[in-house]
Formats: structure tokens, C-alpha cells, sequence
């Protein structure tokens, strides 16, 4: 017998038939203009102000990105009514070691896209392969190996994300076999035939990242939307001060498409749509969106590097992904044992190269889980020597971070993160307020402030503000402030310090609604849990006292120094 969702499929492909043939008089695919070229004559010209004429721009790329803006001060460009349509999967713009630029009302799309579509037409037993027609409109030049599966009708997703996926595409026939990498079996797997598949692909070439930011101080985008880009959507590095204004990454709606598809745009951004890595001063994120991604909606985080050794107060240090730790001088630097027991911060005396890596520490490296660039740490040239101002003992695979490139002082206040695959927002960071926000059908946990040792992501939070949030849908815990060690064990009290969680919805999501530990002074007050269901639960997610009951909202584990009126009971 025929489901519901199938049942409604054909009525569905109609429909899109008939939306694809309205718009064929509609589509503006754009003109061709050189827009470096513009804008490094009007900057030159210009009295710190730069107006790009309204228009869809086809621009072209120049090597790895298609419009570089580097060194420029106290300059703002105004590109209201503006479309910039990339015409090769790389960088839309790199932006670096700019002083006060403000980019205002410019919008991104690709053509070709970044991603392809295709239709289910038919599955192994077990889900374990496949068959999928490319829809009309989309590209045959797929790459990485992440799987996403959307209903056609309610433009949904149906299911868990797929990795580690591999392909074999008939070019000719625009068919692909997609093979999980294990049956994860029927129960787990919601997916039907007629079912709507999105994977990455590519033009002629790839690079990551569509606005990449590089040592910015008090840069500003304001009314800047993203339609579509080859990973993170918005990712800026060592900047300072950055301040995003009603920035958007949303996928196009069809009536303003480029080109006719034969079924609307399932997917914008590939991966994360805001992200933030090693900020002296945060940024702040203000009525932005961030829906239909593939990844996070937003991510503040710092670099955590591996301890392998501590004498006194010389610590052995390899940094992550092999490169130079990015710990300075006089750097207030956070140090986390391998069980997660925070330790209070010291201050850097130096920091120099030392010795090649030892048998032991290559072999304890390689035995870690660590995950992407992450799993490069092994493979470092040398270790570095840091001296701090006073004796720690630390054992093995403990890590340290500079306290002052983490991101702190950072705000994400009014914006809406989802429907997306993964978490809505991630704070790993201090001083920092997240409120007012919207949190819709997260696949992972809505708002999580956590370090991840398996990324080497740091770190921990001192005086956290996480206020009025409201979570829907969500598939996991819907609000987490937590740290767990190298060894998986949840950390003890005091990896989080002084934080406020008040006046938070969670409604039609999993249980626990929130998940508190390893803090030492939590106000949690005026928080509600309304309506738990736990059908959206993924079965293997057993952390938060989940693996010994689905009944508990509010979960405490080594949790001190409390404020609270929900009357939680602590593990």
C-alpha cells in the first residue's frame, strides 16, 4: 500500500511541471560584468563611499574567488538591488585585513549550483543503496560524500543525514546509485521512493567557503543574503568586532530562479551558514537567518591544542592540525585535563618550537577520534614548548587554548536558526548573550555551548546569557551547556562558570528539553518544556540520562552553586 507522502507525489510533480513552464518568460539569468575591476576604480575614487548600480551580475571568477577586497579602510559599499551570481564553485568574496568596511544589501547565488537534486526512483531492501534520477536543472559533477533527503511536498527533510556515501553516476542517463557506508536499518530510515536527495557537486573546479574573512577589525554586513554557496556560507577568521545585520542564508524561492528545475531548490548554503573561529573581540549576529543549510545554522568556537607533556611550568604542546599553536605571549590561556576537569587559566611567558614527535605521542594522536582537520594533528613536524606562569600537571592528551581567541563577548540576539540537519546555534565562547532567538526543527541540538574535543574546538564559558529563546521541533536536547573530556566522561563542575538559562521555551521537541553539567553557577529560571515528543528522537542519542528515560526535561550532572524553580532533580 502507498503512503501518504507517496500517494501525493505524483499531484506534486504536476504542480512543479506546470510552476517550471510559468516561469520560463521570468528567468534573468543576469549580464556579465567585471565587478573587481569596478569596485578597485570607485574605491580609489571614492570619499568612503561606493554605490554599485542595481542589477544581477554574472561575474567571473579570478583563480580561487571572484571578487578579493583586501586593505581597505573606512570605506562602505552600498550595493542595494544587487545580484552577484558566481559562475564557478569557488569563494564569492575574500575579505582581509580590512579596518571598518561595511558591506550593505548585496545578494549571492551560484550558477551552476553548488549542489545537485535528484529523485528516489527506487531502493535496495535494507535502504543500503539508492537509485536516483537527476532532476532537469541541476549539475552531474558530484563530490564529498554527505547525503541529504528532502520530501517534494512539504520541502522537508525526512530523514537523518547520510555520510560517508559513495556514487556511481551514469552521466549519460542523469542516474546515480548512492551506497551508505552501512545499512542503517528500516526503522532508522525514513526515506521513500519519489523522495527528493541533495549532494554536493561542482563546476569545473571547487573551493570552499562563499564570503571567507580574514583579520578584520569592526567589519559590518548588513542586508547581505546568501542564496547559495560551496560550504560555510559566512566564515570569518582572527577577526575582531564583526557585526552581521539582518543577514539572510535562505534558499531561493523559485519565482526568482536563475534557470527553470524541474523541482524547486531544496538546500541554500552547503554547510554552516555563520561561523566564527578565533575572534579576539566576537561577533555579533542580530536579526540574521540562517535556514535550509546543511550544516549548523551559527558556530563561535576558539583552537584547542594537545598537551603531551608538562614539567613544572613547561608544557609540550602539539598544535592542531600540525600547524603553529595560535597562543601568544601574555595570552590568558584556558587548560582542560583529558577527563574534562577544568583547571583555573595561567599566562603564557613564551612560546617557541621544540623536538619532533616521539613514538608515544604519534601513536596516542593516531588512537584519538578526532574528526576532519582535526585527524592532521598526528602528522605535526614538532611539538612547542609554552611557559606559563606557574606549575600545572596535566597528563597526556590534555589541551590548552588561548583564552582571548575564542570568540568572547559575542551575541546572537533575534535571529532564527532552521529547519537545518544539524544544531542551531553553538557558542564556545564567554562572555556572550543569546537571546530572543528562534530555533525551528533542528536535527541536532538547537542551542549547545560546549567545547568538542574531537574537532579540538574550544572552549569552556564564563558568564553566558541564554534568555528567551523559543525551540521548536527539535530532534535533540533543545538547549545544552555541557563539557565532556578526551575520555567521552562528562567534565566536573566548573568547565562552565556563571551562567543564566531563563525564560526559555522548548516545545514539540525531544527530551530532555535542556541539559545542564559541568557548571558552577547556573541561574535557571522561568524555563518551560511544553509538549515533549519524543518520536523525533534519534535512538542512538543516549547522553542526557536519555539511555535510562525518555520522561525527564530538565537533566543536571555536576552542576553546583544553583538558582532554580523548575524543581530539577540532579544526577
Amino acid at each position: 500500500m502507498l503512503s501518504n507522502r507517496s500517494i501525493i507525489l505524483f499531484s506534486t510533480v504536476l504542480f512543479t511541471c506546470l510552476f517550471s513552464y510559468a516561469l520560463q518568460a521570468q528567468i534573468d539569468p543576469g549580464v556579465d560584468f567585471n565587478l573587481q575591476k569596478f569596485l578597485d576604480k570607485a574605491v580609489k575614487k571614492s570619499k568612503g563611499e561606493v554605490v554599485i548600480p542595481p542589477g544581477r551580475y554574472r561575474v567571473a571568477p579570478q583563480g580561487q574567488t571572484h571578487l578579493t577586497l583586501e586593505g581597505l579602510q573606512d570605506i562602505t559599499i552600498i550595493a542595494d538591488g544587487v545580484e552577484m551570481i558566481c559562475t564557478e564553485t569557488v569563494q564569492a568574496i575574500n575579505i582581509r585585513n580590512c579596518k571598518n568596511l561595511k558591506i550593505q544589501g548585496l545578494v549571492i547565488d551560484y550558477d551552476p549550483l553548488p549542489f545537485t537534486q535528484g529523485r528516489i526512483v527506487s531502493m535496495s531492501e535494507d535502504k543500503a543503496q539508492l537509485t536516483v534520477d537527476l532532476l532537469e536543472g541541476y549539475e552531474t559533477n558530484l563530490r564529498n560524500d554527505k547525503l541529504e533527503i528532502y520530501d517534494p511536498q512539504t520541502g522537508e527533510l525526512v530523514t537523518r543525514t547520510y555520510y560517508g556515501v559513495t556514487h556511481e553516476l551514469d552521466r549519460k542517463n542523469r542516474q546515480v546509485v548512492f551506497s551508505k557506508k552501512r545499512a542503517a536499518g528500516l526503522e532508522h530510515s525514513f526515506e521513500e521512493i519519489g523522495d527528493i536527495v541533495v549532494f554536493d557537486s561542482y563546476n569545473t573546479k571547487f573551493v570552499p567557503h562563499t564570503i571567507i574573512m580574514n583579520n578584520n577589525e569592526n567589519l559590518v554586513l548588513e542586508n547581505v543574503k546568501i542564496y547559495s554557496g560551496t560550504t560555510f556560507a559566512f566564515f570569518e577568521r582572527e577577526c575582531n568586532g564583526t557585526k552581521y545585520l539582518g543577514c539572510h542564508v535562505d534558499r531561493r524561492q523559485p519565482e526568482s530562479d536563475l534557470r527553470e528545475r524541474e523541482i524547486r531548490r531544496m538546500r541554500s548554503n552547503n554547510a554552516d551558514g555563520f561561523h566564527s573561529k578565533s575572534a579576539e573581540i566576537g561577533p555579533s549576529y542580530r536579526n540574521c537567518i540562517a535556514r535550509y543549510n546543511g550544516d549548523d545554522g551559527f558556530a563561535i568556537s576558539g583552537l584547542y591544542h594537545v598537551i603531551t607533556e608538562t614539567n613544572g611550568n613547561m608544557v609540550t604542546v602539539v598544535g592542531k592540525a600540525g600547524r603553529r599553536p595560535d597562543i601568544g605571549v601574555a595570552d590568558p590561556v584556558e587548560l582542560v585535563s583529558y577527563d574534562g576537569t577544568r583547571i583555573p587559566d595561567a599566562y603564557v611567558r613564551s612560546i617557541v618550537p621544540g623536538r619532533k614527535l616521539n613514538a608515544e605521542e604519534r601513536e596516542f594522536l593516531s588512537s584519538q577520534k578526532f574528526l576532519a582537520e582535526s585527524q592532521k594533528t598526528k602528522d605535526a613536524d614538532n611539538v612547542y614548548i609554552i611557559e606559563l606562569n606557574r606549575a600545572v600537571d596535566l597528563p597526556l592528551g590534555s589541551v590548552i587554548a588561548s583564552s582571548e581567541r575564542l570568540g568572547n563577548g559575542f551575541e546572537v540576539v533575534d535571529c532564527i536558526a532552521g529547519p537545518n540537519r544539524s544544531r542551531g546555534i553553538i557558542a564556545k565562547a564567554s562572555n556572550g548573550m543569546i537571546s530572543n532567538n528562534q530555533l525551528i526543527d533542528n536535527w541536532g541540538i538547537a542551542i549547545k555551548c560546549s567545547p568538542e574535543h574531537q574537532w579540538l574546538e574550544a572552549g569552556s564559558g564564563n558568564n553566558l546569557l541564554i534568555t528567551n529563546n523559543v525551540v521548536q521541533g527539535c530532534h535533540d536536547v533543545g538547549i545544552a551547556v555541557y563539557a565532556k573530556g578526551g575520555n567521552g566522561k562528562i567534565g566536573a563542575a566548573g568547565a562552565h562558570n556563571n551562567v543564566n538559562v531563563s525564560g526559555n521555551t522548548v516545545s514539540n521537541s525531544v527530551n530532555p528539553g535542556f541539559g545542564i553539567t559541568s557548571t558552577v553557577g547556573l541561574i535557571f529560571m522561568d524555563n518551560r518544556v511544553e509538549t515533549p515528543d519524543n518520536s523525533l528522537a534519534l535512538p542512538w542519542r543516549k547522553d542526557f540520562g536519555r539511555g535510562e528515560s525518555t520522561e525527564r526535561k530538565v537533566y543536571f550532572q555536576n552542576v553546583t552553586d544553583v538558582k532554580e524553580n523548575f524543581g530539577v532533580e540532579k544526577e
